[in-house]
């Protein structure tokens, strides 16, 4: 019995050897409009509106004009929560209609002017410069990254609130207030 037992181990260890290496799975590839969406649906985890009947049920989050975090958004076979709330999304003619329900809206390329209601996140998502004026959030390529900036006197204006630790993951924050802290560096 004894004499076997280092034949076995002897035979395992030249069929390990004989295999190959184990081949691990490469880092996924996700897609520029991907990215874009994931970091969309960071800044809304660490978004406040103000208190309203529907507020903490769902976020119904809503896109014009054209950009990829909405090509991106519309793919997904199921959107994921944000924090405790569902997250609800809209894009096109239906979201332009519904955008006094909307609490977050991405704008894109050849979005459509619209009345802007209070308690709204604008996030800008290659879009014009006129709305990226009026955007609380913009969305920037640098380099391999997808970043973001705040515009925090956009934030004040649209009556939400963004978190400290959202803040200090901006690329930039922007205040026309010099005493905010970490801002217009």
């Amino acid at each position: 019995m004894m004499r076997r037992f280092p034949g076995v181990l002897v035979t395992l260890i030249l069929l390990a050897c004989m295999s190959g290496p184990v081949k691990v799975m490469a880092d996924p590839v996700y897609s520029d409009g991907m990215v874009r969406a994931a970091v969309i649906f960071g800044i809304l985890r660490f978004t406040d509106w103000p208190e309203t009947p529907h507020s903490r049920e769902q976020v119904l989050l809503c896109a014009l004009g054209e950009s990829p975090s909405e090509r991106a958004i519309s793919s997904l076979e199921k959107l994921p929560s944000i924090g405790a709330s569902q997250l609800r999304y809209i894009s096109g003619s239906e979201a332009y209609l519904r955008m006094h329900d909307c609490q977050a809206v991405i704008l894109g390329q050849h979005a459509p002017a619209f009345p802007l209601a209070e308690s709204v996140l604008l996030i800008c998502d290659e879009c014009a410069s006129e709305s990226q004026n009026s955007a609380a959030v913009s969305l920037a390529r640098r380099g391999d990254r997808i970043q973001f900036e705040v515009n925090l006197d956009r934030v004040r204006e649209q009556g939400i609130s963004l978190s400290a630790s959202l803040l200090e993951l901006a690329s930039r924050c922007v205040s026309s207030d010099q005493r905010v802290r970490g801002c217009n560096d």
